[in-house]
C-alpha cells in the first residue's frame, strides 16, 4: 500500500514501531522525513492516516469486547468488563514506541467510523471505555472436525470413516511437512544426539516377579512380541511398539507404581537414526505470530487449537475408559508409520504423571527392534542378594547382585542330507536366494545398554495442585 504525501500530518518512523511487518513496510513504502514522535530526522517515516488505514482492518478483526467479571471501581467493587482502552491495545499491537502513538491512531480511525450500536455496530475506538480486549483465537472449526472424528471412532465407525485422513492430513499436516512451529516439530534421534539414551520399565514388586525378567532381560524388558501385545495409547491390540521415556523416573511413572512399589527398568541405546515427531516443542517453541501477517486469523486459529491437540494426546485416561479414549491417538500413531512418506520411527509427548517438563518415546513396530532379543537365550537364577551402606563403607551404593546357573553348551548343528538325484548344488543357492529375500525383518534401532538394568522402588510420590483460595464478604450492592 502505498503512502499518499500529507504535509500536516504527523510522520511516524520505522524505529518507532518495533512489530517486524509494520516496521519492513514502512522501511519499503515510507519517505525520508522527521520523525514527530521520536525526533529523530532522515528516517523512512509514514503519516498517521497512512498506518491508521494499514491496522484498522486487522485491528477491527482480533480487538472486542472485554469479558465481564468483578473488578475494582474507584476503590470499590463492581461488576463491569475487564479489559483496557483501545489505544493500549493499538500500542500493543504495533509495539509502538510512544503512548502517544496509539492515541493519535484511534483518534484518526474514531473521526473516520459512524458506529451506530442501535443497528448492530460495535464502536472499536471509543477512547473513553476500557471495555476492550484481544480476543481468543478461534479454532472451533478445526476442532469441531477432531472432535466428530473421535467421536466417530468411540461411538460410531471404526474402520470407514469418510473424511478420517482428510482430517488427520488437515490437523498434522503443517507438522510433519516441518513448517509448524518455529524450527519444525521432527527431529533425529541417535548416537550423536544428547538424549540418545531411553528407558523402559517393567512392573517388579517382588523378587518372584523380578526372577523372569533377569533370566530373559532383552525379552522382558524390549516391547512384546507382536500379537500378543496388549493395546495403549499409540497402538491397537497386537501391534508391537515400544514405549519408553528419556529418563529412569518418567517411565516408572507412567506405570504408576505405587508407594512401596518397584519396578526393573532397562536403558536402552539408540543405534540407528530415528526420526520422530517431537509434539513437546508445540509448547517449547511456539511460533510467533505477527497481527499483520498474510492469513494471520488461520494460522492463530491453527496455533490454538495445536496448544489443545497435545494436551489431548498425553492425558492421563482411567483404566476403565482406555479402550475407547486410547482410540483416536492410535489412530494418529498409525497415520504417522503408514501414510506419511517418509514414514515416522516414533512419536515423543509430553509426561502426564510427572511435571517438570518430562517427555515420553514411543518408538513404532518397524523402529522398536531391540538387538539381540529375538536370540536371548533363558538364563536360570540361581541365587541374588542385595548389598549398600554398612558401618565401614556409608557411601557404598545399593547394588543388587545376580547369579546364573552355566549355559548349557549348544547343540551341535544338523547335518543336512541333500536329497540325491533330486536338487542339485546350484537348486540350493536358488532356494537360499529366493528364502533371503521373503520377509525380511526390520534393522534393530535399540540395544541394551552396558550396565543399563537397574531397580527403582517408589519411596513417596508427590503431587503437584493447583490451589484455589476462597473468600468470604458480605455483599455491598454496586452502585452504576
Amino acid at each position: 500500500m502505498a503512502e499518499e504525501d500529507e504535509d500536516e500530518s504527523a510522520r511516524v518512523c520505522s524505529k518507532c514501531i518495533a512489530e517486524d511487518v509494520l516496521a519492513a513496510e514502512i522501511r519499503s513504502v515510507g519517505r525520508s522525513a522527521e520523525c514527530d514522535y521520536c525526533g529523530q530526522q532522515r528516517r523512512r517515516t509514514v503519516t498517521i492516516e497512512w498506518l491508521a488505514t494499514r491496522v484498522d482492518p486487522v485491528f477491527q478483526a482480533v480487538v472486542g469486547p472485554a469479558r465481564e467479571g468483578f473488578i475494582m471501581r474507584g476503590g470499590r467493587p463492581d461488576f463491569g468488563p475487564d479489559g483496557d482502552p483501545p489505544s493500549v491495545l493499538m500500542n500493543e499491537m504495533i509495539e509502538a514506541e510512544y503512548e502517544s502513538i496509539g492515541e493519535d491512531i484511534v483518534s484518526e480511525l474514531s473521526g473516520r467510523h459512524g458506529w451506530d450500536v442501535h443497528d448492530g455496530g460495535y464502536d472499536y475506538y471509543d477512547q473513553s471505555q476500557d471495555s476492550y480486549a484481544i480476543q481468543d483465537a478461534d479454532s472451533g472449526i478445526l476442532r469441531h472436525r477432531w472432535n466428530r472424528f473421535c467421536e466417530d471412532l468411540k461411538q460410531e465407525r471404526r474402520f470407514f470413516i469418510d473424511d478420517g485422513a482428510a482430517v488427520l492430513d488437515e490437523v498434522l499436516g503443517p507438522l510433519v511437512d516441518g513448517n509448524w512451529p518455529h524450527g519444525g516439530a521432527i527431529r533425529t534421534l541417535g548416537e550423536d544426539d544428547a538424549t540418545r539414551y531411553v528407558y523402559r520399565a517393567r512392573p517388579a514388586n517382588d523378587d518372584a516377579a523380578c526372577r523372569p525378567i533377569f533370566e530373559q532381560r532383552l525379552n522382558r524388558l524390549a516391547a512384546p512380541p507382536p500379537g500378543v501385545a496388549g493395546g495403549g495409547r499409540m497402538n491397537a491390540p497386537g501391534i508391537s511398539v515400544f514405549y519408553g521415556a528419556f529418563d529412569a523416573e518418567t517411565c516408572v511413572a507412567e506405570l504408576r507404581v505405587p508407594v512401596g512399589g518397584a519396578a526393573i527398568v532397562g536403558r536402552f541405546e539408540i543405534i540407528r537414526p530415528l526420526r520422530v515427531l517431537d509434539l513437546t516443542r508445540l509448547e517449547a517453541a511456539q511460533r510467533r505470530l505477527s497481527y499483520f501477517e498474510e492469513d494471520f486469523e488461520r494460522l492463530r486459529s491453527y496455533a490454538s487449537f495445536l496448544r489443545g491437540f497435545h494436551d489431548e494426546i498425553k492425558k492421563p485416561v482411567l483404566p476403565e475408559r482406555e479402550t475407547l479414549e486410547y482410540l483416536p491417538t492410535q489412530v494418529v500413531a498409525e497415520y504417522l508409520w503408514t501414510r506419511v512418506d517418509p514414514p515416522f520411527d516414533g512419536l515423543v509427548f509430553g509426561s502426564a504423571q510427572i511435571s517438570g517438563g518430562r517427555s515420553n518415546l514411543v518408538l513404532f513396530p518397524h523402529a522398536s527392534v531391540v538387538e539381540g532379543a529375538a536370540d536371548e537365550p533363558q538364563r536360570e537364577v540361581k541365587f541374588s542378594y542385595e548389598s549398600g551402606p554398612n558401618e565401614d563403607d556409608e557411601d557404598r551404593p545399593l547394588e543388587l547382585h545376580v547369579f546364573f546357573e552355566p549355559l548349557a553348551p549348544p547343540p551341535e548343528p544338523e547335518k543336512r542330507e541333500r536329497w540325491q538325484g533330486i536338487f542339485s548344488e546350484e537348486d540350493d543357492e536358488w532356494f537360499s536366494s529366493a528364502d533371503s529375500g521373503a520377509g525380511v525383518p526390520p534393522q534393530p534401532a535399540l540395544k541394551l545398554a552396558e550396565e543399563g538394568v537397574s531397580r527403582l522402588r517408589a519411596s513417596s510420590i508427590r503431587y503437584t495442585f493447583e490451589t484455589t483460595a476462597v473468600t468470604f464478604d458480605d455483599w455491598d450492592e454496586p452502585h452504576f
